[in-house]
């Protein structure tokens, strides 16, 4: 680790610039906007500095108004505040750098050596400006999500220039937005590496080799999206034993998902893990108690994604089909993880620099085991080793901070190619690729228990629980026994598009009005001309589909599975609580298969059939998950379904619901 991350750094609170001449109608001659635009030019070189000497979480506004020669009177006239400088001086340190290097890439003739002179360019901006690239590499990552929207802007326009390099739009021929995102990932990955080392100067040097890795990659499109197989996932031993070390860093991985870094305490997590602050104090002490308990969480959380990408990888037959097997582990562990995606992902870079680093250290292991098994006239260098890592963590980032963990089996396809093509070829790596269809077998799947939430009551919601907290996120709450749920479910999913960022979850509530009310549902359910058939055992909880639609919900898939399941139930009469047993007599009729209903709904939604049936079973893990729910729901005044919250207020039942949904035009009125 470079030793700006790892000591504390002499600040000299001294000013860097001169200022302007005084006087009281300012004697420099100047109107007011040019002051105003020196001491901006001032402020932001202050800032640059400053983070540099000690990174942005413990730089003040005051600290860069005094290298700057600027009164904190006019800071303020000027920003919001510290991050308002901090947002202006990276802008300033971008668009610079992207105006000089789309000039050094438009101004080379030669179209092949058009990407090599880009990067030519970068590499000579971030060794000549040594701070800025630091600044804009490294120190953003712990500026908050206003700092990550302004580097995916900024992405964009490498991203576009290298689509642009590989894609032949003449013959229709255009590059993946996924391949491109991910180049300019690794193309980052290397620059941070080299950055973090000490060898910004070096960076020009790599110019060719990166041209040439970028070079590898080519349009291509497949039309039958590959079925994915599962990777099994086995929980590591000891981690789910009584060792108080390992509770403690499970709650902190909880709480980090739950509430951000910044909700972390040493109170909290001793509650959570059950565990006296006296024992915390004895493993994390000192002014970065916290910080040290939050990465030795981060550390057990990469060395199991590690382990499980390595199993898989070790477990398949030759080396390419074991990158490919070890990448599908991944992504299905990533997508399967109450916390891995959260924390990894986006908590990580709320802690500063020195978690960039150790960031870098769990990179370089993935990077370590990529190639383990690559023979040597085949293997490839570190450097194109680190780009191709650090490409598929681009893209796997992109699903996580969209909200998308759910869907990273669609890369598979793509993050496979970002891997192989460089090492066997662009038509190997295809060929490979598409091999696979028809082949694909479903392994049975334990659930990932290794850092499960610790039972108890202060068990938290998963990790949808950020967006519910947010009054202007559309959530509905469903309960499959409840007829009334039957009768709003499709025109809410039209209205709380779950796609679109809508969340919904289950809640084991009472009957509802119209549930006690028999011929007022059969009444209702001509009015809106739906099949009605009144299960037997209605209107008794159906636990086993809760169960199922809690774990649909985590996967962004609830909305679908509330709509099939409840016209199972209420257009055929079948018993939701028996859904997914395998108690068929063999003389009955198919359509009483209830297991075989479960497998064909969970492939029909995306859900993998294996998970479904562990998740319906009696004391599984998302029974806890349905227990958190209805706790975290009962904070929002949320005690009974179904409801629905909709432009920040809140309605309970039919009557109010579809007075909303016929005010918006997607329900008759049935009032």
């Amino acid at each position: 680790m470079p030793p700006a991350l790892t000591q504390e750094r002499t600040v000299q609170i001294e000013p860097l610039y001169v200022k302007l001449p005084g006087g009281r109608r300012g004697a420099h001659g100047l109107s007011k906007d040019q002051v105003a635009a020196d001491q901006r030019r001032r402020l932001q070189g202050a800032m640059i500095v400053a983070v540099d000497r000690q990174g942005y979480q413990k730089t003040t506004a005051r600290e860069v108004c005094r290298l700057a020669g600027v009164s904190e009177r006019a800071f303020y006239e000027l920003f919001d505040n510290k991050q308002g400088c901090f947002l202006a001086s990276y802008d300033t340190i971008v668009s610079r750098a992207v105006e000089r290097i789309n000039l050094a890439y438009r101004g080379e003739e030669d179209p092949e050596r058009r990407l090599c002179r880009a990067f030519e360019q970068f590499a000579l901006e971030a060794a000549s400006e040594p701070q800025a690239a630091q600044f804009a590499l490294v120190e953003t990552f712990g500026a908050g999500q206003e700092a990550f929207a302004r580097m995916d802007r900024g992405r964009e326009t490498f991203e576009g220039m290298i689509a642009a390099s590989i894609s032949n739009p003449s013959r229709g021929v255009t590059l993946s937005p996924t391949i491109a995102k991910g180049i300019v990932g690794g193309v980052e990955r290397v620059s941070r590496v080299y950055l973090l080392a000490g060898k910004i100067d070096e960076l020009s040097a790599t110019a060719g080799e990166l041209s040439t890795w970028v070079s590898s990659y080519r349009p291509w499109y497949c039309s039958t999206p590959a079925e994915t197989p599962r990777a099994a996932a086995r929980p590591q031993r000891g981690l789910r034993g009584k060792d108080e070390g390992l509770r403690i860093l499970r709650a902190a991985a909880a709480i980090a998902t739950s509430d951000g870094y910044s909700g972390l305490s040493a109170a909290r997590i001793t509650r959570l893990a059950g565990v006296s602050e006296e024992t915390f104090a004895s493993l994390y002490n000192g002014a970065d108690a916290i910080e040290a308990c939050f990465l030795a969480a981060f550390d057990l959380l990469g060395a199991e994604a590690l382990v499980c990408a390595a199993r898989a990888s070790r477990d398949a037959g030759g080396w390419p089909d074991g990158v490919r097997s070890g990448i599908t582990a991944l992504l299905d562990h990533v997508a399967g993880h109450p916390f891995l995606g959260p924390v990894a992902f986006i908590e990580i870079f709320s802690v500063g620099p020195s978690a960039i680093e150790r960031r870098s250290t769990m990179l370089r292991k993935f990077a370590e085991v990529f190639i383990r098994r690559i023979p040597d006239p085949q293997r490839p260098s570190e450097l194109v080793a680190e780009a191709i890592v650090g490409a598929i963590w681009a893209v796997i980032h992109d699903y996580v901070v969209r909200g998308q963990v759910h869907l990273l089996h669609e890369l598979a396809d793509d993050a496979t190619y970002l891997a192989l093509a460089p090492v066997i070829g662009h038509e190997a790596a295809i060929q490979l690729i598409l091999g696979d269809r028809g082949s694909v077998r479903f392994a049975v799947r334990a659930p990932n228990l290794s850092l499960a939430p610790p039972a108890g009551p202060d068990r938290l919601p998963g990790p949808a629980k950020p967006g519910w907290s947010d009054p202007d996120v559309p959530l509905v709450v469903i309960d499959l026994a409840s007829v009334e749920t039957y009768f709003l479910v499709r025109p809410l999913s039209g209205l709380a598009v779950e796609q679109a960022g809508a969340v919904w979850c289950p809640l084991i509530s009472q009957p509802a009005q119209l549930d006690l009310d028999v011929d007022a549902a059969r009444g209702y359910a001509n009015r809106l001309q739906i099949p009605f058939v009144r299960p037997e055992t209605h209107h008794a909880p159906v636990p086993r589909a809760m169960r199922l639609a809690a774990l649909a919900s985590q996967r962004g898939r609830c909305a679908i599975w509330t709509v099939r399941a409840t016209r199972l139930a209420w257009a055929t009469g079948a018993d939701l609580g028996r859904l997914g047993e395998d108690s068929r007599p063999q003389d009955i009729d198919a359509e009483d298969d209830l297991e075989g209903y479960l497998e064909l709904m969970a492939e029909e939604i995306g859900l993998d059939v294996s998970d479904a049936k562990l998740a319906a079973e009696e004391g599984s893990q998302w029974d806890l998950e349905l227990h958190s729910i209805s706790r975290w729901l009962a904070q929002l005044g949320i005690h009974s379904a179904p409801a629905l919250r909709w432009q920040g207020n809140l309605y309970t039942g039919l009557d109010a619901i579809s007075a909303v949904l016929a005010d918006s035009g997607m329900h008759p009125p049935l009032a």
